[in-house]
C-alpha cells in the first residue's frame, strides 16, 4: 500500500479518518472556542468565509460559525484580517438579496458585526437612508 492511499474501514469504500465526523459538523460551543488562540480563530474564519465566496450555501450553523469566531476575534485587526472581513462584508451583501428569507436575519447580524465593530464599512453604506 503506499503512503498517499487512505485507508478503508467500512463496507461502502468510506475512508477511516471520515467514520467519527459528524454528520452535520459541529456546533461552536464555547468550550471548543476557548481553546482556539488567535491564529486558530482567524485561520477557521478564513476558511468559512473561502465556503461562501465558493458559492458554497449560507446556512444557520455557517452563520453560527462566523458569529462565534467574530466575537473571539480581537481588535484591532491585522490589515490582512481586515481585507478578509471586507471581502465577507461584499459578500455577505450580495447573498443578502439572494437568499431564503429564514437566513436574512443571520446575514444582516453579521453585516452590521463586519461593518460596524470591526469598522469595516461606514454607516450610510450599510444603512441606506431614503429622504
Amino acid at each position: 500500500q503506499s503512503p498517499t492511499s487512505e485507508k478503508f474501514t467500512s463496507i461502502d469504500n468510506t475512508p477511516g479518518w471520515k467514520l467519527n465526523l459528524p454528520e452535520r459538523g459541529n456546533i461552536p460551543s464555547v468550550a471548543l472556542l476557548l481553546q482556539m488562540d488567535q491564529v486558530m480563530t482567524r485561520r477557521v474564519l478564513a476558511h468559512q468565509i473561502r465556503w461562501i465566496e465558493e458559492d458554497w450555501n449560507m446556512t444557520n450553523a455557517r452563520g453560527s460559525w462566523i458569529y462565534a469566531l467574530l466575537a473571539r476575534l480581537s481588535k484591532p485587526l491585522h490589515r490582512e484580517d481586515a481585507a478578509l472581513l471586507r471581502r465577507l462584508l461584499k459578500k455577505l451583501c450580495r447573498l443578502r438579496n439572494a437568499v431564503e428569507e429564514n437566513i436574512v436575519s443571520v446575514i444582516n447580524v453579521l453585516i452590521v458585526i463586519v461593518g460596524r465593530y470591526f469598522e469595516q464599512a461606514p454607516y450610510d453604506e450599510l444603512f441606506k437612508i431614503k429622504n
